[in-house]
């Protein structure tokens, strides 16, 4: 039952190698025509897709300050010109959050939407698209879609292995229950995510130290320490 719950920064300039063309964590004109020119060469649409999300995604979370709208223009062009089906998932996912990250909510929720569509279809290629629309919907209030989230949450339940991933359903779950007046479910899964972020081993023998909880939301996290007390 759900009570059980027990993926370089290089200095600007740098010359890039061979498989550095499409992490480029700037993106001057002179590094788009040299990366448009390199993904042209590229015969299969699959490594056309790949390349495309690779350097939206570092675009996202390596350029400095992030450049979400230049991430979201590639992602476009992928899912325009090259959908192909075992990176759909991810490029839904990278537009969902770069579209909450500009502010563009319901875009962001629809993109949520086809990256779950995209993971139960049973590509082979899974992301945690599931998780993430349900921490959104937790992060914005979304209370009309609250029984949908925990759903998805229940349907995760069975493929949890890192601490991180413990926690993070474990907290949206607390979140969602306790808006929902069940004070009782929400403390035990509010403790549930706070034991999970005291983890210092990820239990796998030959990686302790892959998939602990390193990083959380400061108001999320301190909600879950007043529900846990409560």
């Amino acid at each position: 039952s759900f009570c059980q719950l027990e993926r370089r920064g290089g200095a600007e300039g740098r010359a890039l190698g061979r498989e550095d063309w499409y992490r480029r964590e700037s993106w001057s004109q002179s590094d788009q025509e040299r990366f448009f020119k390199r993904l042209a060469r590229s015969r299969s649409g699959y490594n056309k897709a790949q390349y495309l999300r690779i350097q939206a995604y570092t675009l996202q979370t390596k350029a400095s300050p992030p450049m979400f709208r230049e991430a979201l223009h590639l992602l476009d062009i992928l899912l325009r010109e090259h959908p192909h089906s075992a990176e759909l998932g991810s490029a839904y996912l990278q537009r969902a959050q770069c579209l909450e990250a500009v502010g563009d909510l319901e875009g962001a929720l629809g993109a949520f939407r086809l990256a779950v569509e995209a993971d139960r279809a049973d590509t082979g290629v899974q992301t945690n698209a599931s998780l993430e629309r349900a921490l959104f919907i937790v992060r914005h209030g979304r209370s009309d879609l609250y029984e949908e989230a925990l759903e998805d949450l229940e349907r995760l339940e069975p493929h949890l292995v890192f601490p991180v991933t413990q926690y993070k359903i474990a907290l949206a779950a607390a979140l969602i229950t306790w808006e929902q007046q069940d004070q009782a479910t929400a403390r035990r899964f509010a403790r549930i995510a706070l034991e999970a972020a005291g983890k210092r081993n990820s239990g796998l023998s030959y990686h302790p130290h892959v998939g602990l909880v390193e990083d959380f939301d400061p108001a999320l996290h301190a909600r879950l320490e007043e529900i846990a007390a409560e």
